[in-house]
């Protein structure tokens, strides 16, 4: 699901609102000035420098007989100690589709009658005529539209989605429902393994030029080989429906990967 929704990382960073809690907290004293205006100056503190920041706090509390300035101190290590914490600096990583729909890329989604049928769920509402994509899961909700008036949840007018559908076989897999089908413009292609001749022509052109040696241990050539794949593929694909092009390409792979 991070494809669509994006995830949360570690962040090298302390995160915004730890920063401004110890700003604040440290302001509530002056002795600690010398501490929180170069952290108010900089607006941004790597998690690796809150050693050097509790230290500082720590050597003016020990210095101070000041109550209030010792109490504030020891708060101010406490959000410190908070801050380090790796669950308290994650930081949200959008996703390339969320990136793609801002910027008006065009998204290939590749042989969907493998993906999830959750994952078909979500995207449905991008092939809307005003295309739309709620993130429950992120903070508290993001709800990214092309009417959006915000440019960080505008998806653009050139955003695009492209689907590659194999229905052979599709019974064991995700068939596309009639609600996705219906919001898209539909470019039909043959399978390329429809009758022997082309089977054998893509196998010809795909197996190395050199000898082949058969089972009864004699020797032939590419083109009597690649007529006995096409005949081959041909008939066990009008018996199992399963068989497609890409059983060719495994083919022609596992030949090519074959030692001399």
């Amino acid at each position: 699901m991070s494809v669509i929704t994006g995830s949360y990382k570690p962040s090298k960073n302390v995160s915004q609102a730890n920063l401004h809690k110890l700003i604040e907290k440290l302001k509530e004293d002056e002795s600690f000035k010398s501490i929180y205006q170069p952290l108010m100056e900089n607006n941004q503190m790597e998690i690796n420098d809150l050693k050097g920041i509790e230290e500082g706090i720590k050597k003016i509390v020990e210095n101070s007989n000041d109550e209030s300035t010792i109490k504030i101190g020891k708060e101010a290590m406490l959000i410190v100690s908070s801050a380090s914490h790796l669950i308290n600096n994650l930081e949200y990583a959008e996703s390339r589709l969320i990136t793609a729909m801002k910027n008006g890329d065009w998204v290939l989604f590749d042989n969907v009658e493998s993906c999830p049928s959750n994952i078909l769920e979500r995207i449905i509402t991008l092939l809307d005529f005003e295309p739309s994509l709620n993130l429950y899961e992120v903070d508290e909700g993001i709800t990214y539209s092309s009417n959006s008036s915000k440019s960080k949840t505008r998806i653009s007018d050139e955003f695009r989605v492209i689907f590659t559908y194999n229905n052979v076989g599709a019974h064991r897999k995700t068939r596309l429902p009639q609600t996705i089908l219906s919001r898209c413009a539909i470019l039909k292609m043959e399978p390329i393994d429809n009758d022997i001749q082309t089977i054998a022509t893509i196998s010809l052109l795909q197996l190395p030029d050199k000898k082949y040696k058969l089972n009864n241990g004699t020797e032939t050539d590419r083109i009597t080989v690649a007529a006995k794949i096409g005949r081959c593929h041909f008939e066990m694909r009008e018996k199992h429906n399963e068989l497609t092009g890409r059983s060719l390409s495994r083919i022609f792979i596992s030949i090519n990967n074959c030692k001399e």
